[in-house]
């Protein structure tokens, strides 16, 4: 179904095109969506800064404008629970959170904009490695430790774990990435790709 969305607002190309000047420069596509026998899903690729980022204006309902905001929101809470959430981590009050299913895959992928303390936290956490429940518990080490982290910081501080595959920032007030902090010269822009049959006449 995805795949076909895509495919309806000029494929991979266009939506790469766009991707790259909305500033997502980590975030690509260099085939159709699919997913191999592991579970993993091919065909993308992100950073763990990009959807920090994307979360981050989704947190202040500024993604596309309020409306949007707020039915992906809605949409989010309905997801299933997963056991990549810390149990233990109590001050936590909603959580939008998309992750990977808790059964499947070699790696494990968790973000989520966490309401605590009257502030919105975005934690980021991309390839988490174990199988089943193993890879559950990694991620929500992880997820309690950044969680933590924030706890210490005042509301306008942002930071970045040590690991290159794990983020997390603070969301109380109007804090997007600045014009020059995403043309960044040593952030290579993704590649377009030229190879697409974008008119899906084969």
């Amino acid at each position: 179904a995805l795949n076909y969305l895509i495919q309806q607002v000029g494929g991979a190309n266009e939506l790469n095109i766009w991707l790259n000047s909305q500033g997502y420069y980590s975030t690509k596509m260099s085939a159709n969506l699919g997913v191999i026998d592991s579970g993993d899903i091919t065909g993308v690729a992100t950073s763990a800064y990009d959807l920090t980022n994307l979360l981050n204006q989704l947190a202040q309902d500024k993604l596309v404008n309020e409306k949007v905001s707020a039915a992906l929101k809605e949409a989010v809470l309905k997801t299933p629970v997963s056991t990549k959430f810390p149990a233990d981590l109590t001050t936590v009050t909603r959580r939008y959170e998309m992750t990977t299913p808790d059964q499947v895959g070699s790696m494990h992928h968790y973000a989520a904009i966490l309401e605590m303390n009257g502030k919105s936290v975005i934690v980021v956490v991309l390839g988490a490695p174990g199988q089943g429940e193993a890879g559950n518990a990694n991620v929500a080490t992880i997820v309690k430790t950044l969680a933590e982290l924030d706890l210490g910081q005042s509301t306008n501080e942002s930071s970045s774990s040590s690991s290159d595959s794990s983020s997390t920032s603070s969301s109380s007030g109007p804090e997007l990435p600045t014009q020059a902090e995403l043309n960044n010269p040593n952030v290579e822009p993704a590649p377009v790709f030229d190879y697409f049959d974008d008119d899906g006449d084969g």
